[in-house]
């Protein structure tokens, strides 16, 4: 019996991100729907998204929002069908390296269910006073993302 393909059998560097045109942004907002995260400002402007591809299919998306040196990493969701299988933490390491490409060297993240998960993906709780102005005036740190949510960054090296 052949077991399932996962990101974890040497198939991380498999996953594509692909940029997720305004077109598609529904089916963004529905995944995030679903997994009771916020989306409320995903059409705007300044907002890059991405669908993760593995083997043909959309297994996740992410985002980023590049503010010079630093960037807002945001809307991480892996569909439900495809969770619990590596993809989560291929979605962050690809975005960590679209964030350096483009001239982040430190990358923020607010999330009130996944910080354990970051955490052992290099990410280090900080105090959300923490993060650069330009990270704090976000929508998602402004007002999307609830007080209670755990700030973290790492550095994209």
């Amino acid at each position: 019996m052949t077991r399932p393909m996962t990101a974890s059998d040497d198939t991380k560097e498999a996953i594509t991100l692909a940029p997720l045109p305004l077109a598609r942004r529904g089916q963004l907002r529905n995944a995030l729907a679903e997994a009771g995260l916020p989306h409320a400002d995903i059409a705007e402007n300044g907002r890059t998204f991405f669908a993760g591809e593995f083997g043909g299919i959309t297994v996740g998306y992410i985002g980023l929002e590049v503010h010079g040196k630093d960037a807002l990493l945001r809307s991480l969701v892996v569909v439900e069908a495809e969770r619990g299988r590596g993809f989560g933490s291929a979605l962050v390491g690809k975005a960590i390296a679209a964030a350096a490409a483009e001239g982040a060297d430190r990358v923020w993240v607010l999330t009130t269910t996944a910080a354990g998960f970051l955490q052992g993906r290099g990410f280090t709780r900080v105090a959300r006073e923490a993060a650069p102005a330009a990270i704090r005036a976000t929508a998602e740190f402004a007002s999307l993302c609830p007080a209670t949510a755990v700030c973290l960054t790492r550095t994209t090296a």
